[in-house]
């Protein structure tokens, strides 16, 4: 037999939502918090269901069945809810079998003492039927497991809105809204259900706890939905500060310490504690820095340390922070261990120390031997111009002497490109004036400059990051115009910006251009008509820096080189005034 009543629809509609956010839940599976949420609320569907049966049962001892299935679900309730806002809250050391067996006992054995309680009556001392306001109810006298269990069960209440309360206090922005959400459904909840049990509820057939239970999980719902309940979650700061790699301490006005972390206890070499005594009097490293301590800006120091029988290093920060009133000034300390960094550095130093040595004795033995050989092509020269006052203007002699002459120049050309690549990346990159450079390599180019037209284009004060062999660039770059462009009457020299900030110079003539086959080799070794190594040699200089080189000119009407320059590679230097 059913009854029907008005107070079944709450608990049918209560059943109905709980249903659908567990399964909502159970589809964010992959996210934290939702595992045990979909838990928790598939937990309180399933005591929302066999509680609507017993609320619409007249059969005694079908309340009763409906009442048992209902503690399938009503004792593990608030060990799942606590599970979920220690997984919400990021208190994972507390997230083990161990802590959640234990958790587990008392519903487990609630559970089978309320199963087999018609033979010992520890659970209800009396069960029996009432008739009231035209509808018929269970009523019982509660034994000592239930009240024992309402007991475990309000604690664990309780600990999850204190825990959620300590969220919300510690949380700002969007974690703050979040956890003031879990604060409320769970304080409503927590009401609800004292009210019911001392026996205060406006309605006292139904269990309201029940009712509202849902609408709580629903505002964790629009939780979820609004402010990504599961997406964005809190990190303790007790969990931050035990995790970084570096050491923390934090003292008081006084250099009390009132908070520290493993790493410096570590660092500190032990036996430092939050004990309320003052770090100085400790045995520490840090007691030798007392006095820069006291400095009100942010400091920062390299602490050598002797221990076990080696040295460590430690880059010390000190950041004082000052409250409301002024007075009182607090200061965290961060201690970063840089004892490798430091020795890396030393056996860097020492590698830079004997290569230097290396690069000078090979950098000697070029240079005398490059000396040599430029001494004996001089003489190779001079007895060339000999031989050709000696033999006919024409003939396979004078043939013979022309091809030797040429070679002989570029030999010369090789020898002095070997000097040049040499020295390139020895020095630093330096900031270089364009219109500078440029005149420079130009005017380096002699007499043969005289019938060209020669126009640069570019802002007074533009500086350039690179090599400073950055006049070799523009020096090959005019004189492989001159030398290949074949009627090159016209060489300007311009700048240019793009979109994303990048600086673009621009060399371009007005020659017979480069074919475009020929493009993507222009840049390589031993390419070209002459050694072959003056585009080469540019853009090994310009990439020093990151600067690449391309050629866009069109064949017929003139080659044109561009050069591009990161944004953070070029600069116009404001005037100095006066």
């Amino acid at each position: 037999m059913f009854q029907y009543h008005p107070y079944l629809i709450p608990v049918i509609f209560a059943a109905a939502l709980s249903g659908f956010i567990a399964l909502y839940s159970f589809r964010r599976r992959r996210m934290r918090g939702a595992r045990a949420f979909s838990l928790l609320m598939l937990l309180v569907f399933i005591w929302e269901f066999f509680y609507m049966f017993e609320m619409s049962s007249t059969n005694f001892e079908s309340m009763k069945l409906f009442l048992r299935l209902q503690y399938f679900a009503i004792p593990f309730i608030p060990v799942v809810l606590l599970y979920f806002i220690l997984e919400y809250g990021g208190y994972y050391r507390f997230l083990n079998f161990k802590y959640i067996g234990l958790l587990l006992v008392v519903p487990l054995v609630s559970l089978i003492l309320l199963l087999t309680d018609d033979f010992h009556h520890l659970f209800f001392n009396i069960e029996y039927m009432v008739a009231a306001d035209y509808i018929i109810v269970r009523g019982f006298e509660a034994g000592p497991v239930y009240n024992l269990l309402w007991i475990y069960s309000g604690i664990l209440f309780f600990l999850s809105a204190v825990i959620s309360f300590h969220i919300h206090l510690s949380s700002q922005g969007i974690q703050r809204v979040q956890s003031g959400v879990l604060v409320g459904a769970l304080s409503a909840s927590l009401f609800v259900e004292l009210l019911y049990q001392v026996g205060v509820s406006p309605y006292p057939y139904l269990d309201l706890t029940a009712i509202v239970f849902p609408i709580s999980g629903l505002c964790i719902m629009i939780g979820l939905f609004k402010y990504n309940f599961f997406d964005i979650v809190p990190l303790p700061k007790q969990t931050i500060f035990s995790s970084l790699s570096e050491g923390i301490i934090v003292l008081d006005s006084k250099k009390r310490i009132i908070d520290i972390n493993s790493i410096a206890q570590d660092m500190l070499g032990g036996g430092v504690e939050v004990d309320g005594s003052l770090l100085f009097e400790k045995d520490t490293f840090l007691n030798k820095y007392e006095d820069r301590m006291n400095s009100p800006a942010c400091i920062a120091f390299l602490a050598r340390v002797e221990r076990d029988g080696g040295e460590k290093f430690y880059a010390v920060s000190v950041t004082p922070i000052s409250l409301n009133d002024g007075d009182n000034v607090y200061r965290i300390l961060v201690l970063r261990d840089i004892t490798h960094e430091k020795k890396y550095e030393r056996e860097l130093e020492k590698s830079r120390s004997s290569l230097k040595i290396a690069n000078e004795k090979i950098s000697l033995l070029n240079s005398v031997t490059r000396h040599d050989i430029l001494n004996n092509i001089t003489v190779l020269s001079a007895y060339a111009d000999l031989i050709g006052d000696q033999i006919p203007e024409e003939g396979k002699s004078r043939d013979y002497l022309d091809k030797m002459i040429k070679a002989i120049e570029q030999i010369t050309q090789q020898i002095r490109f070997t000097a040049d690549y040499q020295n390139m990346g020895v020095d630093d990159p330096i900031w270089q004036n364009m219109r500078r450079v440029v005149r420079e390599a130009w005017e380096s180019l002699g007499s043969v400059t005289s019938r060209i037209e020669f126009e640069v284009d570019l802002p007074e004060n533009l500086e350039i990051y690179a090599d400073f062999l950055l006049s070799k660039v523009f020096y090959n770059l005019f004189e492989n115009s001159i030398r290949h462009g074949e009627r090159v009457t016209k060489i300007s020299v311009s700048f240019d910006t793009k979109p994303d900030g990048s600086g673009v110079v621009i060399v371009e003539d007005n020659g017979v251009g480069i074919p475009e086959d020929t493009k993507p080799r222009i840049f390589s070794k031993g390419f070209g008509k002459n050694t072959g190594l003056g585009l080469f040699l540019a853009s090994e200089i310009l990439s020093i820096t990151k600067i690449g080189i391309f050629e866009t000119g069109t064949e017929g009407k003139g080659a044109r080189f561009e050069m591009v320059v990161h944004p953070n590679g070029w600069r116009v230097k404001e005037k100095k005034e006066g």
